[in-house]
C-alpha cells in the first residue's frame, strides 16, 4: 500500500481526485445548461425582429443582414455548446490509477451523434491492434477505451491511434492523432467523420501469388 505521507493511499487519492472533478462538471453542466437556455429565449425574438425589418425594408437591408450574420453565428454557438455540455455530462467511471483512458463522442458530418460504430486503437495505416480494446458508441455517440498497465507494457511505448469503423467494418476515421496512454490520465477526443475520410480499411491478409494464383494466405495479427 502506497501513501503520500499524510494517510492517502493511491487509491483514496484517485476517489478523491475523481470525486472532485465530477463535481466540477455538474456545476460547469449547470452553467451550460443555464447559458443555453437564455439563448433560447434570444433566438426566436431576433428571429421575430429579422421577419419585421424583412417585411418593412427588404431582405438586402442593413439591419436585416446584421440580424442574420448574428443569427448564423448564433447557430455555430449554438453547436459547439451543444458539445461542450454533451462532454461535461459524461460521467468519469473510476479506473485503476496505473491505467490510461481516452473516451469521447463521435459525430457524423452534419454533427449528429452515430450509434454502433466502432472506436479502435490502431497502427497509422488503420490496422487494428488486436490485443487492445475496442468500443461500440451508444446512441449519444459515446466511446471509452482503456489501456491497463499489462497493455502498456505489451505496448513497449509504441504510439496509439485512434480509428473508428462502421457496422460494415469498413474504416471510417482513419488515425491521424498519436497517442502515448500515460498511468492515471483520462483524456478526451470528440471524433467528426468527414465526408472525405472514408476508405476501405487495410487489409491485414498476405498472399502469396504465383503466375496469378494465390497459392497461400495468412495473416498477420
Amino acid at each position: 500500500m502506497v501513501t503520500d505521507g499524510v494517510g492517502f493511499t493511491d487509491t483514496a487519492a484517485a476517489s478523491f481526485i475523481n470525486e472532485s472533478v465530477t463535481k466540477l462538471d455538474e456545476q460547469r453542466l449547470a452553467g451550460l445548461q443555464d447559458f443555453q437556455q437564455q439563448q433560447s429565449f434570444r433566438n426566436p425574438i431576433l428571429q421575430q425582429e429579422k421577419s419585421r425589418l424583412e417585411a418593412k425594408y427588404g431582405s438586402d437591408h442593413p439591419l436585416v443582414l446584421k440580424i442574420a450574420t448574428r443569427l448564423g453565428m448564433q447557430e455555430q454557438v449554438n453547436t459547439g455548446l451543444n458539445q461542450e455540455i454533451s462532454k461535461a455530462s459524461v460521467k468519469n467511471v473510476p479506473f485503476d490509477t496505473t491505467s490510461w483512458r481516452i473516451q469521447g463522442k463521435v459525430y457524423d458530418s452534419g454533427n449528429k451523434p452515430v450509434q454502433g460504430f466502432t472506436v479502435f486503437f490502431g497502427d497509422n495505416a488503420g490496422n487494428w491492434n488486436s490485443f487492445t480494446a475496442n468500443s461500440c458508441t451508444d446512441e449519444t455517440g459515446y466511446y471509452s477505451l482503456t489501456v491497463d498497465l499489462n497493455m502498456m507494457k505489451r505496448l513497449k511505448k509504441a504510439a496509439l491511434f485512434l480509428c473508428v469503423s462502421d457496422k460494415n467494418k469498413k474504416l471510417v476515421y482513419p488515425g491521424q492523432d498519436a497517442y502515448q496512454p500515460v498511468s492515471g490520465a483520462i483524456e478526451y477526443k470528440d471524433i467528426l467523420l468527414g465526408d472525405g475520410l472514408c476508405a476501405v480499411p487495410p487489409s491485414s491478409e498476405k498472399k502469396f501469388i504465383l503466375f496469378g494464383i494465390t497459392i497461400l494466405k495468412w495473416k498477420t495479427n
